[in-house]
């Protein structure tokens, strides 16, 4: 199970693209992270609000009790600071609410951020990849049946450059033609190290 070529300018090119990937990647992760805290910074202020009405309502219980102690007056006393009470928890509630659309909202955009990034550059780079494996493992097994050399010089002939097979400094088409051991030596090479073997 080859993943990478040998030891050739392919293989450079395949690690460095790699290499690419994984820190596109990690940059994308760190850049979503932050769009998560930005966005999660927008519900501080309504936190503070949050928790200094909730504790003008503490203070109000407070206060509620303290004068519902007085004799006679107590319940009617009481009353108003119930009644402001309950509509300060109102205020908390709604607050508590929009805390957590914020924080919600912040996870959502710290993770698009990263996943459509990483979805193009994966969409761009795994298939290239996978193309190369399969290429690379049917070009071995083809070499372990003993008949790939034909066969790989054959599809040189298909899929090289022309400038390169002229390199090759033999008469290619009449040495496929004449079944040339040398020339479909060549030529199969030159396939082989397309596959990266």
């Amino acid at each position: 199970m080859s993943f990478y070529a040998r030891r050739s300018p392919r293989l450079a090119r395949q690690i460095a693209a790699d290499v690419f990937v994984a820190c596109w990647l990690v940059a994308w992760f760190v850049i979503g992270r932050i769009a998560d805290g930005v966005v999660r910074a927008i519900a501080d202020p309504v936190r503070g609000i949050a928790g200094s009405v909730a504790d003008v309502r503490r203070d109000l219980d407070g206060a509620a009790d303290q004068v519902g102690g007085v004799p006679g007056l107590g319940d009617m006393l009481r009353a108003p600071f119930e009644a402001a009470s309950g509509n300060l928890g109102g205020v908390v509630d709604a607050a508590e609410q929009q805390i957590r659309a914020v924080e919600q909202a912040a996870t959502l955009v710290g993770v698009l951020t990263f996943a459509v990034p990483a979805l193009i550059m994966i969409v761009w780079w795994l298939p290239g990849r996978l193309r190369f494996h399969a290429d690379n493992r049917a070009a071995r097994a083809m070499l372990r049946a003993g008949h790939g050399a034909d066969l790989l010089a054959l599809r040189a002939i298909a899929r090289q450059p022309l400038p390169r097979l002229a390199r090759t400094g033999v008469d290619f088409a009449e040495g496929w033609r004449t079944r040339d051991p040398e020339t479909i030596g060549r030529l199969a090479a030159l396939e082989l190290e397309r596959v990266g073997l």
